[in-house]
């Protein structure tokens, strides 16, 4: 299945001068944990997530009102919205990441794909292949959280 038809796409995004600050707000009004960070022609420059904001830039004693780009990943993990959702549980899987960017052929934000979101539109070896691949991570101390 193509990741258009099911990749989240009302997405919130900010832009690398937002502050920290306010990028915390959204995520906590929202309930999401990353935030796209896009140029002004609305691509993809990095990503913004709880853990870059607590630990890259809080405990690292950057203030609230500096800009997201101090703590941001860069460059932003993307992938294009007309790849399949295999493709995309293979790049996290890869990457050890639980999200990706989703682009559209102008390289454009598209949308959002979560580990969750793909897992449910999978083939059945793609998806007992990323079980096998989260369980060995999680018995070796690799796992996430």
């Amino acid at each position: 299945m193509q990741l258009n038809n099911v990749i989240s796409k009302n997405v919130f995004s900010v832009d690398p001068e937002t502050q920290l600050g306010q990028a915390a707000q959204i995520m906590r009004n929202e309930g999401i944990g990353m935030l796209p960070v896009v140029d002004r022609d609305n691509q993809p420059v990095g990503v913004l997530t709880d853990r870059d904001i607590t630990v890259r830039a809080f405990a690292a004693g950057i203030p609230p009102t500096a800009p997201v780009s101090r703590a941001m990943t860069s460059p932003a993990r993307t992938i294009c919205d007309d790849c399949e959702v295999d493709e995309a549980l293979a790049m996290m899987g890869e990457a050890q990441i639980g999200r990706l960017v989703v682009c559209d052929e102008k390289g454009t934000l598209s949308g959002v794909i979560s580990l969750g979101d793909a897992l449910d539109h999978c083939s059945a070896d793609k998806g007992a292949e990323v079980g096998r691949t989260l369980a060995h991570r999680n018995r070796n101390g690799n796992g996430a959280g």
